[in-house]
This record gives C-alpha cells, sequence and structure tokens, in this order.
C-alpha cells in the first residue's frame, strides 16, 4: 500500500444534530496517515464496501475501471495477523459489461465471507440487460476464494438491469439478497419502474428461491414467481433496498420514486412473507436506504438521493421499529454509509460536493454528543464530475474506527484507507 499524509477537520457540536441546524462547534485540524489499496496505477476506483471480521480483521471490495476505458473490475482484498497485513489484492474480471458493479459483502455465523457483484449482458449498443449477480467466498478469512458463480439472473419476463444489492447472512451458508431491478419499457418510458426483488439461500449461494417481488401496482398473487405486492409507492416503483436482522426478524426497507416516502418491510419467517409500514414522508426522488441494527430495540435508516447531491438524512427508532424519528446528515450529501458500533453509537461516512471540492466526511453520534471529521482535500475538482462513488465506514473492536473513501481529487479517483483512533 503507498503511505500519504493528509490531513481531517473535527467539528465538535455541543448540541444534538437535528433537522432545525446544529449548535456550537468547534474546529480542529489533526493529521492522520492514509494508504491507497490498489497498487495498479493503471486502474481507478470508483465504489468500495467493507466488513469487520468476527476474527477482528477487515475485508474490502471496491470496483476498478481501467484508465481511459470503460473496463471494468471487482477487485478485494482483507488484512490479517491481527490488521498489521493485507493480502494481495484479487482483481477478478466479470468478462461481461459491468454497469456499475455494487458490490457487497457479509460474514455468516460459521465466520464464511460473502461477496457479491453485478454484471450485466451488454451487446456493445443497447441498453445492459438481463441483470446478472455473480458471488464468491471465502472460509479463510480472506486469503483464498472460491471461483465465481453466475446467480439470479433475471428472466425474460423481467429485463433490463439489477442493481444497488443488499446482502446479509447468517448460520452456516444462510443467504439474504435483495436488489433493485429496472423493469425498462422502452416504448413508454413513462412507465418504466424500479422492482425491489428478494431472494435466500440455505447452501452458501448454490441454489435460491423464487424471487419475491415488491411491487406497488398489485395484490398478493401467488404464481411460480413468488410475489410480494406492497401498498405503497409510485409509478416508477421502487428503489435503494436494505437489508438486516433484528432479534428473531427480517427487516428490508426501501424507498419510493418520485416523493413517496420511506417504508418498512418485516418478516417474521424467515423471508417467506413480509408485513410492510410506510414509516416516513420524506420527499426523495430517487431514494436510496441503509439499515442498521443492533441487540437493543435500535433501528437506524440512512436515506439519500441516488445519483445526485441533497438532503441526506437517517431515520432512527429505539422501540424495534415502532414510531422513528428524523434527523438530517447534510443539505449537501451523497452516498452515506453508517453502522451501529458496540457501544450503541452512529457512525456515518458521506459525500459533500460545494462548486469546486469534493469532501468526505464522518460523523459519530451518542446521546447529545456529535463529531465530525472532515476529510477534506484541497486539491480542485471537475465541478460536473459524477461523485457516485460509496465509501464505508467500520469500528473495530479496540474502537479504532477505519474509513474507506474515493479521493475525486486524484484522476480519475483513489480509493483511500485511513485508520483513526
Amino acid at each position: 500500500m503507498k503511505k500519504t499524509r493528509v490531513f481531517f477537520y473535527i467539528l465538535i457540536i455541543c448540541s444534538t444534530i437535528s433537522v432545525n441546524g446544529c449548535g456550537q462547534q468547534k474546529v480542529e485540524k489533526q493529521n492522520y496517515t492514509a494508504f491507497t489499496l490498489q497498487p495498479d496505477n493503471t486502474l481507478v476506483q470508483e465504489e468500495v464496501c467493507a466488513i469487520l471480521t468476527k476474527n477482528n480483521e477487515l475485508v474490502v471490495a471496491w470496483v476498478d475501471r481501467k484508465v481511459g476505458s470503460n473496463e471494468k473490475f471487482i477487485s478485494f482484498t482483507a488484512t490479517y495477523n491481527n490488521q498489521k497485513k493485507w493480502y494481495p489484492v484479487t482483481t477478478y474480471d466479470p468478462k461481461d459489461y459491468i454497469w456499475t458493479g455494487n458490490p457487497a459483502l457479509s460474514q455468516d455465523d460459521s465466520g464464511n465471507i460473502y461477496l457479491v457483484a453485478m454484471s450485466n449482458n451488454y451487446d456493445g449498443k443497447n441498453l445492459p440487460t438481463n441483470g446478472i449477480f455473480e458471488l464468491s467466498h471465502t472460509s479463510d478469512g480472506g486469503k483464498t476464494w472460491s471461483n465465481w458463480t453466475r446467480i439470479v439472473k433475471n428472466t425474460a419476463e423481467f429485463k433490463d438491469m439489477a442493481d444497488k444489492p443488499t446482502l446479509i447472512s447468517k448460520g452456516n451458508g444462510e443467504l439474504y439478497l435483495s436488489y433493485i431491478n429496472f423493469n425498462s419499457n422502452k416504448e413508454d418510458v413513462l412507465n418504466s419502474k424500479g422492482e425491489v426483488f428478494f431472494v435466500k439461500s440455505k447452501d452458501k449461494g448454490e441454489t435460491w428461491s423464487n424471487k419475491l417481488i415488491i411491487d406497488n401496482k398489485r395484490n398478493w398473487k401467488p404464481s411460480s414467481m413468488i410475489k410480494v405486492m406492497m401498498s405503497g409507492g409510485a409509478d416508477l416503483g421502487e428503489q435503494g433496498p436494505s437489508l438486516s436482522f433484528f432479534k428473531d426478524r427480517l427487516l428490508l426497507s426501501y424507498g419510493s420514486y418520485q416523493n413517496n416516502g420511506i417504508w418498512l418491510a418485516s418478516s417474521d419467517d424467515d423471508g417467506i412473507s413480509f408485513s410492510v409500514k410506510k414509516i416516513s414522508d420524506l420527499k426523495i426522488k430517487t431514494p436510496v436506504t441503509k439499515i442498521y441494527t443492533n441487540d437493543s430495540n435500535l433501528i437506524v435508516i440512512i436515506v439519500y438521493e441516488a445519483h445526485d447531491v441533497g438532503n441526506a438524512y437517517y431515520l432512527q427508532s429505539i422501540d424495534g421499529g415502532k414510531t422513528f424519528s428524523k434527523e438530517l446528515l447534510s443539505k449537501k450529501g451523497s452516498i452515506v454509509s453508517g453502522l451501529i458500533d458496540n457501544d450503541k453509537m452512529l457512525n456515518f461516512i458521506w459525500n459533500e460536493k460545494d462548486k469546486d471540492n469534493i469532501d468526505t466526511k464522518y460523523m459519530e453520534v451518542k446521546d447529545n454528543k456529535v463529531i465530525v471529521k472532515s476529510f477534506y482535500s484541497e486539491n480542485k475538482i471537475n465541478p460536473n464530475f459524477f461523485i457516485g462513488a460509496y465509501q464505508d465506514v467500520l469500528v473495530d473492536r479496540n474502537n479504532n474506527l477505519h474509513a474507506f473513501w474515493i479521493d475525486w481529487s486524484q484522476k480519475g479517483g483513489k480509493l483511500i484507507y485511513a485508520k483513526l483512533k
């Protein structure tokens, strides 16, 4: 890894952050050491995800793009020896065209780690069709990985591209996958829509259940493609699903296109059926959600615009999902990730963009204290450049903060990793 010395700013906010504004702020500048994880300078990075393993190690996956082309790959690595060393980066070429790889990672109770990524059939002329997900897994902490296998390929009935997978796992190889399927109608674009699909596997991804489809148009109708039809949504359907376990329940959050709010689906029978309710009237045109839970009654759902800078929020429930409060993270935020750590502290990381710069910010929230850390770069960027990069944050057992983000001040975007106390 290449090491660089950079700066961040810490903002200590004395009152709880809210949609009405923040309290008095104190700014301090400190040093931290950052690393670039991908040593191949012919590649630039666009998206990243990371998990902390049961052995307190890090596993990271991202999308690489060949400089000067649209050729994309999935790359991944992991730490070992108490986070002191990294395995060599593995780069996988799915062969099919990658519209956006959207990698997702998960670990089951037996220590198996799973990586899912997206590719699409593509003829080089028309839109990508028949969304495909590919899966690989490791049982030795990321030292070696299985061959990639294609999973959950959409049929001719559900054409066009799949997107934004969310993956969780438990037991020994029990996987739960949800994603958005864009069922485009090229003759009538206004009737094109997104649908949230849900599938599960009990054998490490070898076989999968029939799809459950969250759809706002129809009622419950059992069929060979089992469909969970849930009220709500809008003409363009649903968007931005996220999965989490919560005690003995399975939770699935998602948004609805065209400002129709945020929804929470809940299953008490391991994903066979779901109940659903609207939890917020937030008006976001293309909402993405990310849900986080812990072993208490705390549920946190991040909400932001899929491909635009705007208001980014988190919804918080302290009563197991009966009620949710709304808090504003940023008025110019995009691509937010987070977690709830062992101390029940909320941790968030996101992009902010102004006229000339992109700033990656991290915020922690506990009780009435809020701390914001800014990974600010004084290097100018192309203000018209699309900031469709994910970032991620982890807190290990020793309360070290591990942050991953894309530095857009570097040509094409470079994946950065930093460890902070």
